[in-house]
């Protein structure tokens, strides 16, 4: 009986985990094209660094921020130079960074031994959460902000279960990239760098009274 019971739950917890991508992937190719202004600005940033080389609101101008953050500006800036249309390359982004956060959140409750169940839950209320499609589709760099803090969370936990001995240059990279897509990202990236150093001190304390 404790063999069906367990046979039951895994079906179950497979198929939650099948309409969590599927249901996201049948919104997006129905979800209205659309952007929002703040993008848009983004747009005459990126397209004064694609085909004048200068990342700034009026060329010859002194310097105005009017941007959130780097990453995504500078992003939209190589599809420009590539020939694609600024609002393409910021939706895509947004869709895809929709997706490698779901990817991230599944490894990182992987990592963590989670029942299977409880992954699935989790997955289904992220992939459908509706807010979220309004983010990824926006031009805006909040889905790619969330898909980078997943991202430094996977690669923190990683660094833990390997004893802080290993993947630190994963936790760098997941920490710049995080830093570079919005302002708070440097603060989080921070807090996360010090915990990381925290337990590296930590662990090899306690190896040396070994």
């Amino acid at each position: 009986r404790n063999n069906s019971m367990e046979t039951h739950t895994s079906l179950v917890s497979k198929l939650l985990i099948v309409a969590s991508i599927a249901y996201p992937i049948f919104v997006f190719s129905i979800f209205p094209n659309w952007v929002i202004d703040d993008a848009i600005i983004g747009y005459r940033y990126s397209e004064n660094l694609a085909m004048y080389g200068s990342f700034t609101w009026n060329l010859g101008e002194p310097p105005v921020e009017g941007y959130t953050g780097v990453l995504l500006p500078v992003a939209v800036a190589g599809g420009i130079t590539l020939g694609a249309d600024p609002f393409v390359v910021s939706r895509w982004i947004g869709i895809i960074s929709f997706f490698l956060a779901w990817v991230l959140l599944f490894l990182t409750f992987r990592l963590l031994h989670i029942r299977d169940m409880a992954i699935a839950l989790i997955l289904l209320l992220y992939g459908t959460t509706s807010v979220l499609f309004t983010h990824a589709t926006s031009g805006m760099e909040t889905m790619l902000f969330i898909t980078a803090i997943f991202f430094s969370l996977y690669s923190f936990a990683r660094f833990l279960s390997d004893g802080g001995r290993g993947k630190s240059a994963l936790l760098s990279l997941a920490l710049l990239l995080t830093s570079l897509v919005r302002p708070e990202g440097v603060a989080f990236s921070g807090l996360v760098f010090l915990a990381a150093l925290y337990f590296q001190y930590k662990h090899r304390r306690n190896e040396l009274g070994r």
